[in-house]
């Protein structure tokens, strides 16, 4: 049986909705791995549902270049494509600073970034506890915050429909020596530079932070090759 991801289930929450959230969870938190091929039985299995809702969601989740259907031959989680994943980053660092930008200009209060001070406090947690994974949940969470305060969630979402190769080297390099601690002090700089109404040391943080994570992507490529699609 496939090792998933750990989700409650939402109150209301049909088959399919649930299904797809913890099928394509567990692919960009690496559960699921690049090249992997997925058995509708196996999965409804772990789902503790019928095949067809499963089948949707294969479907859905080929549709958004999640999964790879073949003929004859299944359903197969989708490489990392390094190219996909520049554009992905380029798009995200230039919308953060933009998501920067609006919520200097619109005078944020202070007590409004409380959320995301907490937040970094469980990235703190967990990175003591070497839950490396959660801690790169947390951080999707930090941004994803971001983007609430700048009353801009339908851009989050839309940016990270098309974000999933750059996602899962986010979680591939989380692995590596001293990152989560690197991404933890990013994050904290932004808040501050935030609260000190200073955006363009902020913009720098995230500018950084989203640089040093794609860097990662040939020492990556080269630890585990099984994980990409071919260079050409």
């Amino acid at each position: 049986m496939p090792v998933l991801a750990t989700i409650q289930r939402i109150q209301g929450e049909d088959a399919r909705q649930f299904a797809y959230r913890m099928i394509s969870l567990s692919i960009l938190s690496l559960f699921l791995r690049p090249g992997e091929k997925l058995s509708e039985a196996e999965l409804a299995g772990s789902l503790h549902m019928s095949r067809t809702p499963v089948h949707d969601v294969l479907s859905r989740l080929a549709r958004e270049n999640l999964v790879e259907l073949i003929p004859q031959r299944g359903a197969f989680v989708v490489r990392i494509d390094p190219k996909r994943a520049e554009q992905s980053a380029f798009v995200q660092t230039q919308a953060g600073v933009s998501v920067l930008d609006v919520l200097y200009a619109e005078r944020v209060p202070a007590n409004a970034f409380e959320q995301l001070q907490q937040n970094l406090a469980h990235q703190q947690l967990c990175i003591a506890t070497q839950d490396y994974q959660q801690a790169v949940r947390l951080v999707m969470d930090f941004y994803r915050s971001l983007y609430e305060l700048a009353r801009l969630s339908i851009v989050w979402s839309s940016i990270q429909s098309a974000g999933a190769d750059f996602h899962r080297i986010f979680q591939l390099s989380a692995l590596q020596e001293g990152n989560c601690e690197s991404t933890l002090l990013e994050c904290h700089c932004i808040v501050q530079a935030l609260l000190a109404r200073d955006s363009a040391t902020a913009s720098r943080a995230l500018r950084h932070q989203f640089q040093r994570i794609y860097s990662a992507v040939p020492l990556l490529m080269r630890t585990h090759p099984e994980f990409f699609t071919p260079v050409l």
